[in-house]
Formats: structure tokens, sequence, C-alpha cells
């Protein structure tokens, strides 16, 4: 009688050949690469919605920063006459 205690359980070389676990194996591997492939496609839906948001918010700067000079060029001195200039600039 040998004391060796032996395993029903199969070993990892031989439960790489059963075609269940390389079935099993080649779905997980299928479903992590999707999820990564999902992961790329919200980042680049991300990044495009960013850079549209910093495109308009460029766009609304200029028409603003436009206004603001066209209320400045109405609020600067309208001179009638040329004796008004003189008085304005004998002010200053």
């Amino acid at each position: 009688m040998s004391n060796e205690i032996t395993s029903t359980e199969p070993t990892v070389e031989q439960q790489s050949k059963d075609p269940r676990v390389e079935k099993a194996e080649a779905a997980v591997e299928q479903v992590v690469e999707s999820a990564i492939d999902l992961g790329k496609l919200w980042a680049r839906h991300g990044l495009t919605i960013g850079k549209l948001a910093l495109e308009t918010s460029a766009v609304s700067l200029g028409t603003t920063a436009r206004m603001l000079a066209n209320i400045a060029d109405a609020l600067a001195p309208q001179h009638a006459s040329p004796e008004d200039a003189e008085k304005t600039d004998k002010a200053a």
C-alpha cells in the first residue's frame, strides 16, 4: 500500500485541454475585449463632446467681447463741434 494521496481532480494541464475550458476562456477574452472597446468608444465620445463645448464657448466669448467693445465705443464721448473737442482736450 502506498501512502500517496491521489486526486480525481484534473490537473491544470488536463483542464486546459478540456474544450469546455478553452471555450470559456475564449468567451471571457471576448467579453474583456468588448469591454475595452466600449470604454474606448465612451472615451472618444466624451472627448468629442468636450471639444465641441470648448469651441462653442470660444465663439460665445468672442461674440461677448465684440459686444463689450461696441458698448465701450457707444459710451465714448461724441464731439459735436470742434469747440467741444477743444474743451474736452483742455479739461483732460
